[in-house]
């Protein structure tokens, strides 16, 4: 084997431990993101759950912020 082709040999082995290397942080990375969707998607469910229980509290009552608003008749529209 002449030093060029050893040279190439070393270059490929740096460049493929480097890609393992980087394969393995993204493998930590992802499984990382997993956990923290999995918190997020548990807060999510106690938010709707407190909303539910709100929105159940008050008889079905929604506030005002959730309703749109309801299209005004031709009467109150000739009044105003």
């Amino acid at each position: 084997m002449t030093p060029a082709e050893q040279g190439a040999l070393q270059m490929l082995q740096i460049f493929k431990d480097e890609a393992l290397m980087s394969l393995a942080e993204n493998e930590r990375v992802i499984a990382r993101q997993k956990e923290r969707i999995t918190e997020l998607e548990f807060h999510l469910s106690k938010c709707r759950d407190v909303a539910y229980t709100l929105i159940g509290a008050t008889a079905g009552l929604i506030p005002n912020a959730f309703v749109p608003d309801a299209k005004q008749s031709k009467k109150s529209r000739a009044k105003s």
